[in-house]
């Protein structure tokens, strides 16, 4: 075992970070807001206490000494035991704070600094003010990697912005401006590709804008609300998400959407609105036809066709449009729009939308696939298909699949007959995918149509 006389001389923030996304791993933490209380509660010698309550069922006058030494949160492990007592101040009247005082103690933890530099430490007895300052250092790294960790961070549009960073990861205005200022470093760490992976779903199905309108209806009524308001408003007649300020109609319905100084998240009964978690606007994904930055469609979302000449307008075999406009003064839209939210005219994809098939429904399975399990990272790997190894007709060909796995075997359900035969010729592909961004090992992918 290390001793105290190990404590390095200067904090660790390579090691903290790595622990940071390796504990996320482990844990399976997929989405935000990651909740520290419902970490602790993994782990059976892990014990999370109020200061307060300790104080008062325990009679103790100053339960670790937070007071006197002015913290918001200790942990201790008892000489000859396995066990950790987190001990926080429930009296501070910021959610976001405590939640952050937890990471830092889960920090403690996770770093070893009540194993390796034995339990005195954090109680401060023995150790020097510098080596007590590394070791708080490190623990304050770990919080904010693990509560909001670059890798997922820097991939948002919310990356902007200390703002967003604020609402989808519920920390503090502060402890966003540190996380914020710090993501321009570049270094890498070999665990980030699982922990991409891991969180893929949550940044293409919208889960983290339920996670920042959650977070903000507890600003409701505050002087800072209609500022938080502008990440992300949800529609009242369909529940899209409204991520853009500037937008004044729905996108997906046409309908008008509440300006950012007049929106409340919480559903309306006879023009009055209740607050309580029941009636919370809760909003919805929907589907969306991929478009390149330069906002012309991937690949022809009717017949599938990616080749297309650089002035082309329409997909030279089915015609289909292959840029989103407003109908009404041609103004160039994103992908997903069905109607213009500048004005609610319809958009030209409106009617594409009307005509795409239906995705690959697991009801209509043809073989018996009791024994297997949906792939949960399938629509990740499915990227790396397509933007690393670059096999576009392959990747084209799964969109709306669904794969299931079954110890080594994996099995791929496609629309159509097509697609079939192409997943089947790259079912080499599929596997190397698997095993160098999935991180499993697969022997055998058998691809079956739905139709």
């Amino acid at each position: 075992m290390l001793r105290k006389s190990e404590i390095p001389n200067y904090p660790r923030f390579g090691f903290a970070s790595s622990r940071a996304y390796e504990f996320l791993i482990e844990l399976d933490i997929c989405s935000f807001p990651v909740e520290p209380r419902e970490i602790i509660k993994l782990f059976s010698n892990w014990y999370l206490v109020g200061y307060l309550e300790l104080k008062y069922n325990e009679g103790v006058e100053d339960p670790l000494n937070l007071r006197k030494e002015k913290v918001e949160g200790k942990t201790v492990r008892p000489r000859g035991s396995n066990n950790y007592l987190i001990v926080y101040d429930e009296g501070v009247n910021q959610e976001s704070r405590i939640r952050w005082t937890l990471a830092h103690e889960i920090g403690h933890i996770v770093l070893g600094h009540l194993d390796h530099f034995e339990a005195t430490a954090l109680n401060r007895r023995g150790l020097t003010q510098k080596e007590y300052g590394v070791l708080e250092v490190e623990a304050h790294w770990f919080a904010q990697e693990l509560l909001a960790p670059r890798p997922i961070i820097i991939l948002f549009r919310f990356g902007d912005s200390s703002d967003g960073i604020r609402l989808m990861c519920d920390i503090s205005n502060e402890a966003a401006k540190k996380r914020f200022k710090f993501l321009k470093n570049d270094e890498y760490h070999k665990c980030q590709g699982k922990l991409i992976r891991n969180f893929y779903s949550h940044l293409t199905n919208k889960g983290y804008l339920a996670a920042v309108s959650e977070t903000a209806t507890r600003y409701l009524g505050s002087s800072v609300y209609p500022d938080f308001c502008k990440y992300c408003r949800i529609c009242r007649h369909c529940n899209a998400f409204i991520d853009d300020e500037d937008h004044k109609f729905c996108h997906i319905c046409g309908n008008t959407v509440p300006t950012v100084d007049t929106y409340s998240p919480m559903k309306s009964s006879d023009g009055v609105f209740y607050i309580g978690y029941d009636f919370k606007l809760k909003g919805r994904h929907y589907r969306k036809i991929q478009t390149a930055e330069n906002r012309r469609v991937v690949f022809c979302p009717l017949c599938k066709n990616h080749k297309f000449s650089d002035e082309a307008q329409n997909c030279s075999i089915c015609g289909t449009p292959l840029y989103n406009r407003c109908t009404q003064d041609g103004t160039l839209l994103d992908g997903s729009c069905r109607y213009c939210p500048d004005c609610g005219t319809e958009a030209l994809f409106k009617e594409v939308y009307n005509m795409l098939p239906e995705p690959v429904n697991a009801d209509s399975v043809p073989i018996n696939l009791d024994d297997y399990i949906e792939y949960e990272y399938w629509n990740y790997i499915q990227m790396t298909i397509g933007y690393k190894e670059k096999d576009m007709d392959l990747y084209i060909a799964l969109d709306g699949s669904l794969a299931y796995r079954d110890g080594v075997d994996f099995v791929v359900l496609v629309a159509d007959k097509r697609d079939q035969e192409l997943v089947n010729v790259g079912s080499d592909v599929i596997i190397r995918c698997l095993q160098n961004y999935g991180y499993v090992t697969i022997e055998n992918v058998k691809c079956f149509n739905v139709s």
